[in-house]
């Protein structure tokens, strides 16, 4: 029977892993408050994944599953495409190869009913490598900030749980670029944490181990083949105030590398304005890339 109060959205992106769906799957059905909706997004997989979906939706469940298939055209675009049709309280994106802790559906509606008197846009949680060891802890039990420096002037980097207030969510959009099917949740981060403020909680309830074939794992790959869409991403942190100096370095250099193995100038990008020590640092990791790829070709 299908919970007509449901409060959550769980929203899934998936692509050619129907094993992997089935697992989340009895995370889902494991869960001690089922007041959610579960919406797969098949993102144009080119094997059989909707006769695993449909097994799923057929099954007596206590909670109700949706399933769009989509042309593949990658995450973003999925999440582009559902984000605006959610009508639940909340919106949680947990990937395919990921689960739920046994009480996070529960965990997060109390969070909530606190938290709808402060203010706040999202719920952060920790992500897990275990159930009980964070990929990368918080600093405190709860706090408060905007998510984008917050982390960053705590020195945090890695992966966390976003659970999103979905009238506030609905506000963005990923960037979409032709020919290019991959854009990080960063420049959502970004634009959410100039608006609304994020409470930081330090619990865990999701946890994953990342797939040989996984986002995570083929990052730096996936930004070669999706240039321009890497390259707005880190012009976007680039053009923020207050990011910290090391920071700016880092993604400088990455903007002069992608640019060198695409062969195409920084200079033809939108560089940022009155930031000539950034501008600086971008040329120079072009032009030494540049050197070491045609290195590269000689020998």
């Amino acid at each position: 029977m299908i919970d007509k109060n449901a409060r959550i959205t769980i929203l899934t992106s998936t692509y050619n892993r129907p094993e992997s769906l089935k697992k989340l799957y009895k995370s889902l059905c494991q869960q001690t408050d089922k007041r959610m909706v579960w919406w797969i997004v098949d993102d144009g997989s080119t094997v059989a994944v909707s006769p695993t979906v449909n097994q799923l939706i057929s099954n007596n469940n206590d909670f109700e599953i949706k399933y769009t298939v989509l042309k593949n055209g990658g995450k973003h675009r999925a999440l582009n495409a559902i984000i605006p049709k959610i009508v639940t309280d909340l919106t949680v994106i947990v990937d395919d190869d990921d689960l739920l802790v046994d009480d996070a559906i529960e965990t997060i509606l109390k969070d909530y009913e606190v938290a709808k008197q402060e203010n706040i846009g999202s719920l952060i949680y920790e992500h897990g490598k275990m159930q009980n060891v964070p990929v990368q802890p918080l600093p405190n039990k709860i706090d408060f900030g905007r998510r984008y420096w917050y982390l960053l002037n705590h020195h945090i980097s890695g992966d966390f749980t976003d659970v999103f207030v979905t009238k506030c969510l609905q506000k963005f959009r990923l960037p979409e670029f032709k020919n290019e099917k991959f854009i990080s949740e960063g420049p959502l981060y970004v634009e959410f944490s100039k608006v609304f403020r994020s409470k930081f909680i330090k619990k865990i309830i999701r946890v994953g181990a990342y797939q040989p074939n996984g986002l995570t794992n083929s990052i730096r790959k996936l930004e070669i083949e999706n240039p321009n869409g890497a390259i707005y991403e880190q012009m976007l942190y680039l053009a923020q105030e207050n990011t910290p100096l090391f920071y700016r370095i880092k993604k400088s250099v990455l903007v002069g590398r992608i640019s060198a193995f695409i062969k195409k100038s920084p200079l033809k990008n939108n560089i940022i304005r009155n930031k000539k020590e950034i501008n600086l640092l971008i040329m120079m990791s072009y032009y030494m890339y540049g050197f070491l790829l045609k290195l590269k070709e000689v020998l």
